[in-house]
């Protein structure tokens, strides 16, 4: 019964609000918010009586990526609910400007559009490997140019563990020293 998604997806309701999960078979679902993180870009909702209305599947994670790896992004682009593109991971753990360094990101140029946002993206597999989270676009685009980027699913898992884990009202809490590092080049 819980569900992942983005924070920016819910920011509309952090401070109270209804959310309302509809399946692909029309089925709907009232949630509550569990958790979130900002800073991530991370939410974790419950849906109500998930116990008594539906045994809900579950999803399967898998491992972090390769380069150059098949990918499946699913959303609802512009609108157009339980889209499904493919693509390749183009670039593993990328700085994104504007965001929280600490986050590793998946590049991949499978289409993500606005309302890709909080879905999944998949391996061949059909294994969760992140969370489609943004595009960056260039001129007056506003669709997909193929720079479009996931929440690495590992990160993911970690920070849904620290959300479940918190009391409720409280927020994952970081350490800041003003120094801000990323890795150059991989040491072996």
């Amino acid at each position: 019964g819980y569900v992942l998604t983005n924070a920016h997806v819910i920011n509309n309701i952090i401070d109270g609000g209804k959310v309302i999960v509809i399946f692909k078979n029309d089925k709907s679902y009232e949630a509550d918010l569990v958790n979130y993180d900002e800073d991530s870009d991370i939410a974790l909702l419950k849906i109500n009586n998930a116990e008594h209305d539906k045994v809900f599947e579950y999803l399967e994670w898998g491992e972090t990526p390769e380069l150059g790896q098949d990918v499946i992004a699913i959303g609802s682009p512009m609108g157009q609910s339980f889209s499904i593109t493919f693509g390749n991971v183009s670039s593993l753990n990328r700085f994104i400007p504007r965001s929280a360094p600490f986050v590793p990101y998946i590049q991949t140029d499978a289409a993500i559009n606005p309302g890709n946002s909080g879905g999944p993206l998949l391996n061949s597999n059909g294994n969760v490997i992140g969370i489609n989270t943004m595009i960056i676009t260039g001129g007056n685009s506003r669709g997909s140019v193929g720079l479009g980027f996931a929440i690495d699913g590992d990160y993911v898992q970690k920070t849904v563990e620290q959300l479940r884990a918190l009391p409720e009202g409280q927020r994952i809490q970081r350490p800041y020293m003003g120094i801000v590092f990323r890795p150059v080049k991989k040491e072996d």
